[in-house]
């Protein structure tokens, strides 16, 4: 069921039977009390399991309260969470259908495209996720978020898209570095959240409500931009248009 070929902190990865280690059964420096980490175990079991199937996760946002390949554990202070997984890793799992993603190209965009998403903690519905291939290393992906089911940890006025990029040609992958807060492009990784415009991030952004597209907030990238039109309890209205790309 493990792999000893996959490395970890810079040494082999033990099996997941033994992948609790040290680190996990005690208090630790940064402020994450022991008592949490017991109670969450079965998470810290689930990121690992990813890997074992393959998934690199620990991106986009790595350290963030945006899913369980993110973070095993609630915050220890403002008990922010999510035990979601990426969108783009639950397509690639098979736990999406082909006909609940909605794929644009970039030559779609000579017209304005309307795209209502269900969000991510709702089970079903027809589009859950938008994702436009820019090029062979930048593949645009919109997902749909609220704070209920896998992530009611969210502050509750906390709904909207998140937007990221996903690199499928990345070579090398950055996971456990020294000063990386989890979204720094000179971190490579496999995805990276955006910003909506106007938003200038911290040099250390490790909050993922900075990188949320609230309703009326539209977000820029490679001359394409998202909007959130309208954002109702169970969808999102989102309109894709190209700005002079």
């Amino acid at each position: 069921m493990g792999s000893n070929e996959n490395t970890y902190g810079g040494g082999s990865r033990p099996d997941l039977f033994w992948a609790v280690d040290q680190y996990h059964i005690e208090d630790t420096g940064n402020g994450i009390p022991y008592e949490l980490k017991r109670d969450y175990t079965w998470a810290y079991l689930i990121h690992e399991i990813q890997h074992e199937q393959g998934l690199n996760t620990h991106s986009p946002g790595n350290g963030w309260a945006t899913g369980v390949g993110q973070n095993q554990y609630p915050n220890p202070w403002t008990k922010q969470w999510s035990a979601a997984l990426a969108s783009w890793e639950l397509w690639l799992l098979g736990w999406l259908n082909d006909h609940q993603v909605h794929c644009l190209s970039v030559e779609d965009l000579v017209s304005d495209q309307q795209v209502i998403l269900t969000p991510q903690e709702i089970y079903g519905g027809d589009r859950k996720i938008i994702v436009i291939p820019v090029s062979d290393s930048d593949v645009l992906v919109v997902e749909s978020r609220r704070p209920i089911g896998w992530t009611e940890g969210w502050d509750p006025s906390d709904q909207g898209l998140l937007v990221y990029t996903v690199n499928p040609q990345v070579e090398v992958i950055e996971d456990h570095e020294e000063g990386d807060c989890g979204n720094q492009r000179e971190h490579s990784k496999w995805a990276y959240y955006l910003y909506p415009d106007g938003f200038t991030p911290a040099s250390c952004q490790g909050d993922y409500r900075g990188a949320l597209v609230r309703e009326g907030m539209s977000l820029t990238h490679e001359g394409i931009r998202i909007t959130l039109e309208h954002s109702a309890d169970e969808l999102d209205y989102v309109t894709v248009e190209s700005v002079g790309r």
